[in-house]
C-alpha cells in the first residue's frame, strides 16, 4: 500500500497536458541518477538521521558514517513534503568514487532545494559536488553570494581554474529549482527556469568522490544550509526532455 501511495503522489505531480503521468524515470538512459526524498524505501535512517540515500535509477548510494554529520529526514520537512535537512556545519552524504560524466563529457545537474543561508554568510555552499577533489577538477551546483544576494551557481574546473557562472535574476533564498549544464565548451546555470547564465570552459573533471551537501575534497567543506527534496543528474537533454523534467521539478518546490 505504501508503494501505491508513493506512485500516486508522484504521478499526480508529473501529469502532462494529456493527463498521462510523467516522471524523471521516463528519461530512460538519459537519467543517470535521481535522489528523491519521497522515496523513503531508498533512505536508511538511524532515528531521523540519514545514514544512506540511494538514487532511484541505479541505486547509487550516498552514505554518512559519522552520526554528527548526518542530515535528517522528515516526511513533512520540505514545506509539508518529504525532505532532508542539512545544518550547514558538517552534514553531507557521499560516495567514494563517482560514475558520472568526467573529462569534458556533458552533464546536467538539477536540484529542488530550500536554501537557508543568509546573504551575510558569503561563503560558497555546495548542493552537490563531484570529480577530482579539487576546485580545478570538480563540477558543482552551488549557492554563492553576489552583490549581497543569494545566487545559484556552478563551479566547473578546467584543470587550472574553476569558472563559476552565477544566475543574476533570482534570489536563491527559500525553495527553488536550480540547474547547471556542462558541455564540452561551456558551463551554464539557471534558477526556476530563468535564462541561462553561461561561461566558456573546457571541463577537466576527475573521477574522485561525490558529495551531496558539501565539496568533494578529501575533507568536506562548503556545506549546504537548508533542505533537499531532489537531486537529479542526467546526460545532455533534448529540448523536450528538459522541458518535461523542468515542469516536473518546478511543481515539487512546494511554493
Amino acid at each position: 500500500m505504501s508503494g501505491l501511495r508513493f506512485g500516486l503522489s508522484l504521478s499526480m505531480q508529473g501529469r502532462g497536458r494529456a493527463g498521462v503521468a510523467w516522471m524523471p524515470l521516463n528519461l530512460g538512459a538519459a537519467l543517470l541518477a535521481w535522489w528523491c526524498a519521497d522515496r523513503s524505501d531508498l533512505i536508511t535512517l538511524s532515528g531521523n538521521q540519514v545514514t544512506s540515500w540511494k538514487d532511484a535509477k541505479n541505486a547509487y548510494d550516498a552514505v554518512q558514517a559519522v552520526s554528527a554529520a548526518r542530515p535528517t529526514w522528515s516526511a513533512t520537512g520540505f514545506n509539508g513534503a518529504p525532505g532532508l535537512t542539512l545544518d550547514g556545519i558538517d552534514d553531507c552524504l557521499g560516495m567514494a568514487s563517482q560514475p558520472f560524466p568526467s573529462g569534458s563529457d556533458p552533464v546536467e545537474i538539477w536540484g529542488v532545494v530550500q536554501q537557508d543561508a543568509l546573504p551575510a554568510d558569503t561563503g560558497v555552499r555546495h548542493l552537490i559536488s563531484y570529480g577530482g577533489g579539487a576546485a580545478t577538477t570538480r563540477r558543482t551546483l552551488s549557492r554563492v553570494v553576489s552583490g549581497g544576494v543569494n545566487r545559484g551557481a556552478a563551479q566547473i574546473g578546467n584543470g587550472t581554474a574553476n569558472p563559476s557562472p552565477a544566475n543574476t535574476t533570482i534570489d536563491l533564498s527559500s525553495r527553488h529549482l536550480a540547474r547547471s549544464i556542462v558541455t564540452s565548451t561551456t558551463a551554464s546555470v539557471s534558477v526556476d527556469a530563468s535564462a541561462l547564465t553561461s561561461l566558456s570552459v573546457v571541463p577537466a573533471t576527475g573521477a574522485a568522490r561525490l558529495r551531496i551537501g558539501a565539496s568533494d575534497g578529501a575533507a568536506p567543506s562548503a556545506f549546504w544550509s537548508g533542505k533537499i527534496r531532489d537531486v537529479v543528474i542526467t546526460s545532455a537533454l533534448s529540448t523536450d526532455e528538459a522541458t518535461q523534467l523542468q515542469s516536473y521539478l518546478l511543481a515539487r518546490r512546494m511554493l
